[in-house]
């Protein structure tokens, strides 16, 4: 910690902590939504009058989430050791969000395959938004086929739970994905069709069909993307030696 202003430390903490409760309240709302709800967002709004009214879960007014949660895991061990002590590991997986369409649907223009990456500790608290994978890797060496073999023998009682944990987390993600990807397709292709209606007003030759065909191709996009499933990509366990 020598040069470095202890100061400025905990206020990027608490900094950290006091708008992700602030924001938290607001999870997954549109900005018209959220205007609509609390008018501004300049305090810790209690989500308890409004509940079912695009709020569906219950959040504890002025409680962080997972983003502090997971920082402080992270922080606590950068303060409190140097280095990390032999035997420390962490699961990292990687999944692969993906919908099957027939190509001319194009749907990878709504949902191209989307990497989910999922870093877990020892007590299944994921690291993956707070430990950048590039910086992370630089630490990293490989070890030879036996001594991996035995490493993931020893752990394997440990790690299974961690798996089934990091495919809960990863389908939590998935729904966000399948959601954001399911608002651009209905927005792109609606913007697109009204387009087409304008035209139509000026182009004879513009046939109906060409327009509704809009209509179903929303209707197959939504079927496929709502379909989308997690495939498991890759896996590998870290292990912390000296």
């Amino acid at each position: 910690m020598n040069g470095v202003d202890k100061d400025k430390i905990i206020g990027s903490w608490f900094g950290m902590a006091v708008g992700d409760a602030m924001g938290r309240s607001a999870k997954g709302l549109k900005p018209a939504a959220i205007r609509q709800i609390f008018g501004t967002m300049d305090d810790f709004k209690d989500v308890r009058p409004i509940m079912g009214k695009g709020i569906k879960n219950y959040r504890m007014q002025g409680l962080y989430g997972t983003p502090t949660q997971c920082a402080l895991a992270v922080g606590d061990a950068l303060l409190k050791n140097k280095k990390l002590p032999p035997g420390t590991f962490f699961v990292e997986l990687i999944f692969v969000a993906e919908a099957m369409a027939p190509k001319a649907l194009q749907v990878g223009r709504f949902l191209p395959p989307t990497p989910i990456r999922i870093l877990l500790d020892k007590a299944s608290n994921n690291l993956g938004e707070n430990v950048a994978f590039d910086s992370f890797n630089q630490q990293l060496s490989a070890v030879g086929r036996q001594t991996a073999s035995k490493l993931a023998g020893a752990l394997q009682g440990a790690v299974h739970p961690m798996i089934n944990t990091a495919k809960e987390m990863a389908q939590q993600q998935l729904e966000v994905i399948r959601s954001a990807s399911l608002e651009k397709m209905q927005s792109t292709l609606g913007e697109e069709q009204a387009r087409l209606e304008a035209l139509k007003q000026i182009n004879p030759n513009i046939r109906q069909e060409e327009i509704t065909f809009f209509d179903k191709q929303r209707s197959e996009l939504t079927t496929h993307i709502e379909k989308a499933q997690l495939k498991l990509d890759a896996i590998r366990l870290i292990v912390v030696s000296h």
